[in-house]
């Protein structure tokens, strides 16, 4: 059944800076498209350890849908984009753009999650790339692994973050590494 909300009445979590303060299911989709970046840049696939992942969290379909997706995505894209390395504890704009469509395509909002990955990929790529996108937070999702919508509110505008947010930025410097 397709939700009608508009977005601004969908309820939102609120944002994290860290890794550490998602929930398992962003945690393991954010670890993949790292680990996946990580490997590409290096040349290598990391086919059978994402299996293995995602066979344990019961969602062993999920894996084939993000490897397809990264895949177009890297294909793609309209610029480099900024996926960390897998120990960074911040989340850059394009992870969470990615993390975003992933909710919102659990919530039947394809438009909108289509929307969330434009500035990302070429509109060929991403037509390409939406089924795809689709079908990994279906598999998310029928194992009981949803992904929440949150607000992406950067830290720094948060008042009660804003003391760690400058040690945060400068450790997560040496982190960002760009996928093209």
């Amino acid at each position: 059944m397709k939700s009608t909300a508009h977005p601004s009445e969908m309820p939102r979590l609120r944002a994290v800076p860290h890794l550490k303060d998602m929930t398992f299911s962003e945690q393991l989709c954010l670890w993949s498209v790292r680990f996946w970046a990580d490997f590409f840049r290096r040349g290598k696939h990391p086919q059978q350890l994402l299996r293995d992942a995602y066979k344990l969290a019961g969602a062993p379909r999920a894996m084939a849908d993000m490897d397809g997706f990264m895949s177009v995505l890297v294909s793609g894209l309209q610029a480099p984009i900024d996926i960390r390395c897998v120990h960074c504890p911040g989340i850059s704009e394009e992870e969470f753009l990615i993390m975003e469509a992933l909710a919102l395509c659990q919530r039947d909002q394809i438009g909108l999650a289509e929307t969330a990955l434009e500035s990302l990929i070429q509109p060929a790529a991403l037509r390409i790339a939406m089924p795809m996108i689709q079908s990994w937070s279906d598999a998310m999702k029928q194992a009981g692994h949803a992904v929440p919508f949150r607000d992406w509110i950067p830290a720094i505008s948060d008042p009660a973050s804003q003391t760690t947010e400058t040690s945060l930025a400068k450790s997560e410097a040496s982190h960002r590494q760009s996928l093209h």
